[in-house]
């Protein structure tokens, strides 16, 4: 499968194909500024690496790398569904435990490059929802990391579907992060008997966040301590799932390290709640969530940060 893989979709010096963790078939982009590495198992995304900023993703030292399980950090996909709407149902939904299609890979000009990958329903999707599609995540690896994920309706009938580009970004202390661009937002509060509440100022966090905010179409930033932040653009999206589990759901659940909420917090790009998306025959629907990071205060381009 490895050799045959990059046969068809390797790139020379750019885009190469190995077996991960787990023995898990992944992809490895080594663009000009920066690197990043893409499992099949769930299209998750569980590296980017801006030269001269580290780490952007988190993961966590102690998840799953099954067939039959999601990997714990990165960028998981959820879809068609957010959350577990039966308890019959796997959380989160199915695309991010399937195995996906390597479709495409190429380079850009500026000089990005660019690898998708594709799902489509089989008797194992329509056994849980019952609808004809056809999922494409395209991800674009530069200076930003980009990320594009498509629902084809490839049936006669209109469907509806959640989706969220769950990423966990990596940050130095969490005592330190600041999160901006939803003051004035109101929010779901999944902690506190789903009520609506309203966001006053800058988001900070000191105990167990579960938030989707709504009407969110606007940028985000992480203010990662006094050397960096992240930019978060999106598209396709009118709400924002921030989350962090702290102390207790940290050392509850099996493939988190148990002092992982210090170092994480997620803002997904999201079509949750009252943002789920009506897609009619033939047609399409995008999310798109892209991410840089940047000195704290200054230039823009780390060649001219003094860090």
């Amino acid at each position: 499968m490895i050799d045959d893989l990059n046969l068809q979709f390797g790139i020379d010096k750019k885009i190469a194909f190995t077996l991960g963790n787990g023995d898990l078939p992944k992809a490895i982009l080594l663009a000009e500024d920066a690197t990043a590495e893409i499992y099949l198992h769930g299209a998750h995304v569980s590296s980017f690496h801006r030269h001269g900023w580290g780490e952007m993703l988190w993961m966590s030292d102690e998840s799953n790398f099954r067939t039959d399980r999601p990997i714990r950090g990165g960028v998981p996909i959820c879809w068609p569904w957010f959350g577990q709407p039966q308890p019959e149902l796997p959380q989160h939904g199915f695309a991010r435990t399937s195995q996906w299609e390597v479709i495409e890979t190429k380079t850009h000009a500026d000089p990005s490059l660019e690898i998708a990958l594709r799902l489509t329903d089989s008797e194992a999707t329509r056994q849980l929802w019952p609808h004809p599609f056809e999922l494409t995540m395209r991800v674009i690896v530069g200076r930003d990391l980009t990320m594009q994920l498509s629902c084809l309706n490839t049936g006669e009938e209109p469907l509806d579907a959640e989706a969220a580009l769950h990423t966990y970004f990596h940050v130095q202390d969490i005592d330190a992060v600041r999160v901006a661009g939803l003051d004035g937002r109101s929010y779901i509060d999944k902690l506190d008997a789903m009520q609506v509440k309203p966001q006053a100022g800058e988001l900070t966090i000191d105990r167990e966040v579960d938030r989707i905010y709504l009407e969110t179409p606007d940028a985000v930033t992480i203010h990662d301590g006094a050397e960096r932040r992240i930019e978060i653009q999106k598209s396709g999206s009118l709400s924002t799932v921030i989350w962090n589990p702290w102390i207790d759901k940290s050392a509850a659940m099996a493939d988190f390290p148990n002092d992982g909420y210090r170092t994480m917090v997620c803002v997904e790009t999201t079509n949750a709640a009252d943002d789920v998306r009506t897609i009619q025959p033939g047609e399409v629907h995008t999310i798109t969530q892209s991410c840089r990071c940047e000195p704290a205060t200054g230039p823009a381009d780390p060649a001219e940060a003094i860090l």
